[in-house]
């Protein structure tokens, strides 16, 4: 090395950020998705009590709709988690073709971050603070289109049609 270089910039290879090359979700498309996604949630919670109605169950029976409905709720969990897992996606977002991601790279985010930060603390402040998902979902129409929940978990909803 002579004394000339030591005044030169390092070389370094530079690698592209697959952030950039993430097109974020439209709102329609999250609106949508979310609209599936709690329409599939209400029809597991009320799907047994409505077959047992029309089945002719003597409603003195809550204990056994009660069970029920918490075992196909549970199953709607782990399918979830499942699709959380494998790629990022609800079901209502593997129908609209979008996925979560980390926010800084654009790979998928750890299921533990999804599940305390996007799902577990805004379903507990939900109940504690009723308006909280008005807040939350006011969010998106910030600049970076990530919701009060996407900006706790560092993730982002991205488009995965090309």
């Amino acid at each position: 090395m002579n004394s000339s270089e030591i005044y030169q910039a390092p070389e370094a290879e530079l690698k592209e950020n697959q952030s950039e090359d993430c097109k974020l979700a439209s709102l329609s498309r999250r609106f949508w998705a979310t609209v599936i996604d709690k329409i599939i949630f209400l029809s597991v919670i009320t799907i047994p009590w409505l077959i047992f109605d029309w089945l002719g169950v003597d409603n003195s029976k809550f204990q056994d709709e009660h069970y029920i409905s918490v075992l196909i709720l549970l199953l709607y969990f782990a399918l979830n988690v499942y699709l959380l897992v494998v790629g990022g996606q609800t079901i209502g977002k593997k129908l609209l073709k979008i996925a979560i991601v980390r926010s800084e790279d654009g790979e998928k985010q750890n299921i533990f971050i999804i599940l305390i930060f996007r799902m577990l603390l805004f379903w507990i402040g939900c109940f504690i603070i009723n308006f909280l998902f008005l807040i939350d979902s006011l969010f998106i129409f910030g600049g970076g289109r990530r919701c009060l929940h996407d900006l706790a978990a560092s993730t982002k909803v991205i488009d995965l049609k090309k």
